[in-house]
């Protein structure tokens, strides 16, 4: 599993599940928005992203693969298709990610494939909108308080 710390996100999650269910709602949007920009980010990016490899042929068919540091060339669609996300009950945290074993190896690499990240890189690009979003959110729950 990729995880992302924010710091402060203890003391803010106590104080929106203090407040009505209401004031918070603006919020879970946000992050769910959130969720899903990060998410369709990263699919883009997997999809139709630079990639400089190797051309290589399988099953009579030739594909460019990625290079090191580029995002995951695509070839069977099968990262892509399992690139999802998860809200946790109470709406203010979410999970963005894969259930492919592969999908951490091409992220972080290994001894034998240098890195091709896919989630951190769609986290950074999204990550202003995401503070924006989650911020506007916040000063409205607070403000309905």
């Amino acid at each position: 599993m990729i995880s992302a710390q924010v710091i402060g996100l203890d003391k803010l999650t106590k104080r929106l599940q203090s407040m009505p269910p209401d004031s918070t709602r603006e919020v879970k949007k946000a992050i769910a928005t959130s969720a899903f920009m990060v998410e369709a980010t990263a699919k883009r990016a997997i999809a139709q992203g630079k990639k400089s490899g190797k051309v290589y042929k399988r099953r009579g068919v030739f594909h460019r693969a990625s290079a090191a540091g580029e995002p995951p060339a695509t070839d069977t669609g099968r990262l892509i298709s399992s690139i999802s996300h998860q809200a946790f009950l109470d709406g203010l945290q979410v999970l963005v990610g894969t259930a492919t074993k592969y999908g951490k190896f091409l992220e972080f690499g290994t001894h034998r494939i240098a890195a091709r990240p896919w989630l951190f890189p769609a986290l950074k690009q999204n990550s202003k909108k995401i503070v924006q979003l989650i911020d506007s959110a916040v000063k409205k729950a607070i403000q309905k308080r």
